[in-house]
């Protein structure tokens, strides 16, 4: 006579849940723009202005401006993409030095501090604030536009005009964006 053994619900549950990816993260509920630096890793979610997180569309204009801030309004983070006209294009876009070549966008990313002032930000006496852009080793990629949500990555090298240099990885940005036309 055969009998019937009955796996143990928990024990089905505990081999669930080794058998998920550790490193897969959940996106966040919350817009956020978040990256690593020398492996720490930094997420900035709160609105710095509400003007901002917009992407500007006119005759004359084709702007994307995301500008969020950190928790303890310490910094700043801001991602600036110019001539995409991603709207109308098959995502996902990438914006580089040959994406500007060939007029097809250009991006810059700022790192600004808020709370430890400069004579002049990015002046050349400058060493706290960082910035790039997609003509020196930055990368910026549209990878999505659904439901008003913009999905995109980052990634490059920021620096200083004293030459301080800071290594982006695995940036990434969710925003929910309002698009203002003339």
């Amino acid at each position: 006579m055969k009998t019937i053994q009955f796996v143990n619900p928990l024990f089905i549950l505990v081999l669930i849940l080794i058998s998920c990816n550790d490193e897969e993260e959940l996106e966040p509920s919350f817009d956020y723009i978040k990256f690593t630096v020398e492996g720490n890793s930094y997420i900035f979610r709160n609105e710095y202005d509400p003007l901002w997180n917009t992407y500007f569309r006119d005759a004359n204009q084709d702007q994307l401006g995301l500008i969020m801030q950190d928790e303890k309004e310490e910094a700043l983070v801001q991602l600036f993409l110019t001539d995409s006209d991603f709207l109308n294009k098959d995502l996902p876009i990438i914006v580089d030095q040959e994406s500007y070549a060939l007029n097809e966008g250009f991006a810059e990313m700022s790192l600004i501090s808020l709370i430890t002032p400069t004579e002049v930000t990015f002046g050349e006496n400058d060493s706290i604030n960082y910035v790039n852009h997609s003509l020196d080793d930055f990368i910026f990629i549209i990878d999505s536009y659904e439901h008003s949500v913009l999905r995109g990555k980052f990634y490059g090298v920021l620096k200083t005009k004293t030459g301080k240099r800071k290594e982006i990885s695995s940036g990434n940005f969710k925003i929910t964006l309002k698009i203002k036309e003339s």
